[in-house]
């Protein structure tokens, strides 16, 4: 058997399955596949091993020593190469879902085993945002301090269910009509087949933004409310009710990395940039002024869009006392 170039790292590669959203993992994996037509090759093989896992069901007591010698046999069968024992366990550890593909790519999938329901994974992110690419190909991306729970198989279910106990998370779902795909939180309900949609959970509320297709949103006692594109659907857990408006143009900006103002309240402005940047802006002499033009941020400092917006508006002056901006007309001191 012809032996293949032993250097690939495939933790590298797995982590390119794992997070599609990471625009850095994203361009390395291009420029990998582009040095070798033998590259796209093992791609494509790793990229069918792990859509094998979306069907395959989980079960305890997996001997992940004993299976982890055996993927490595495996590889070096099929590569010429042998992965390092240490790094191959540290996959295992801490990927479920590449364990679940690991598992179904060498066959080790005893026929005589008591299966059980499907195991779920927790994932929760801190100060960063990160992507989870779910078992059907469905892509969520989470904001920060967010936690979002989902089964790392979704098997022949009539749904594929999964739940974002607290943050913000945008959903890109792949479409299935025989597998209806629902969010749960609290007491609300999200039910979509394939769609985008925006879901940020607080204990104020639920907040549903849709972005293409449909969903339905309801609640623990009520019959819900089917939104479409471009508007979105609010959730008071407290009294389960649902309320609908127009959907906040910037609600994903914390995912694209850009916000769009056109004919906008400064106050509204205000109000985005400071959730956008994370920084307390206190406007204390509001005025009833609009943005007569559009008005494009898109990962400029915050300090150089105050003076940008300072320069259009003419009388706005700031004052930075810690992690507070105070905005104000000049002619009323704070």
């Amino acid at each position: 058997m012809e032996k293949r170039e032993s250097n690939i790292d495939y933790e590298f590669l797995l982590r390119c399955l794992q997070s599609p959203a990471d625009n850095e993992l994203q361009q390395a994996l291009t420029s990998w596949l582009q040095q070798a037509s033998e590259n796209s090759r093992i791609w494509q093989e790793l990229t069918t091993l792990w859509e094998l896992s979306g069907t395959a069901v989980a079960w305890d007591g997996i001997d992940v020593t004993g299976a982890t010698k055996r993927f490595s046999d495996r590889l070096a069968q099929l590569h010429g190469y042998t992965m390092p024992f240490f790094r191959l366990r540290w996959l295992y550890l801490t990927a479920a879902a590449c364990l679940v593909m690991i598992m179904v790519a060498i066959g080790f999938w005893p026929a005589k085993r008591q299966y059980q329901s499907a195991q779920w994974v927790t994932k929760a992110t801190q100060e960063n945002i990160d992507s989870v690419l779910l078992p059907d190909h469905s892509k969520v991306y989470l904001n920060r301090y967010a936690v979002i729970r989902y089964p790392i198989a979704f098997g022949a279910s009539a749904t594929r269910e999964m739940t974002l106990d607290t943050g913000e998370a945008f959903f890109e779902v792949a479409g299935n009509p025989t597998q209806a795909f629902i969010v749960h939180s609290g007491n609300a309900t999200v039910r979509v087949l394939g769609t985008s949609f925006n879901m940020r959970v607080s204990k104020a509320n639920v907040v549903v933004t849709v972005v293409s297709g449909k969903v339905l949103l309801q609640g623990a006692g009520n019959q819900g409310m089917v939104l479409d594109a471009g508007w979105e659907g609010l959730l008071d857990p407290g009294v389960d009710t649902i309320g609908k408006r127009k959907a906040d143009p910037n609600i994903s900006a914390w995912k694209t990395g850009r916000l769009i103002f056109q004919d906008a309240a400064i106050t509204t402005v205000f109000r985005e940039l400071s959730r956008y940047y994370r920084r307390s802006i206190i406007y204390v002499n509001p005025k009833p002024i609009k943005l007569t033009s559009s008005f494009n941020v898109r990962e400029e400092k915050l300090e150089d869009v105050l003076e940008l917006l300072s320069a259009v508006l003419g009388d706005i002056s700031y004052e930075y006392r810690g992690d507070t901006i105070y905005v104000r007309h000049r002619k009323i001191k704070i």
